[in-house]
């Protein structure tokens, strides 16, 4: 069913590395204007700006990481539940380094602002080649690639029928915010220490 304002939509991107490890990203958008968004407008346009981010970033990344596909839902509100609304393989997303990555979770790590204290958002980047960092801390070209990397995935998306703005959504029960969302800021941070992906079980998926 079409898309409305206030929607909330939730994405994971999983993706390869070495010795059959699996790593995921989790994220979420707002629609914040318009009316009869298809969902699968939204799933290809979601689809689109990942791969175009991604452009920004492949040079610094591992070509032994690959990002593989996409599955999105959308939340109903009323239920408690999310609903699939579709799926994509992204196309040929592999880092194109032939360097050694860092050790598995290594990962780049940018702040999100968004428009409420303390319901920031994080996103996390793995897979990066080994001479991006230098005691300890990336390189200011890996911080520069990484910003651009990051304007382009935070960027708001107009599929035809509307906006889809990035946001955090809540669904602790219990909690003063549960079923909210925050919206981006146009605020990012980065971080030049060197973070760690959670998101990865090795030999056994997510």
């Amino acid at each position: 069913m079409p898309l409305e304002v206030g929607d909330v939509i939730r994405v994971a991107m999983t993706g390869s590395a070495p010795q059959a490890s699996v790593w995921q990203n989790v994220w979420h958008y707002v629609m914040t204007t318009g009316s009869g968004m298809l969902e699968s407008a939204a799933v290809a346009e979601i689809k689109s700006n990942i791969e175009d981010s991604f452009l920004e970033i492949d040079s610094f990344l591992s070509n032994t990481y690959s990002w593989d596909t996409i599955d999105v839902w959308v939340r109903d509100k009323t239920l408690q539940v999310w609903n699939g609304i579709g799926s994509e393989t992204l196309d040929s997303l592999d880092g194109l380094s032939a360097l050694d990555p860092l050790p598995h979770g290594s990962a780049i790590v940018g702040l999100i602002v968004t428009d409420l204290l303390r319901r920031q958002g994080r996103t996390f980047l793995p897979g990066l080649e080994e001479s991006t960092t230098e005691d300890g801390l990336f390189t200011v070209a890996t911080l520069v690639g990484f910003g651009l990397y990051l304007a382009d995935f935070v960027q708001l998306l107009s599929p035809a029928g509307g906006q889809l703005t990035w946001c955090t959504y809540n669904t602790e029960v219990g909690s003063d915010y549960e079923e909210t969302e925050s919206e981006y800021a146009g605020t990012v941070i980065i971080n030049d220490i060197v973070g760690y992906q959670r998101r990865r079980k090795p030999l056994v998926g997510i």
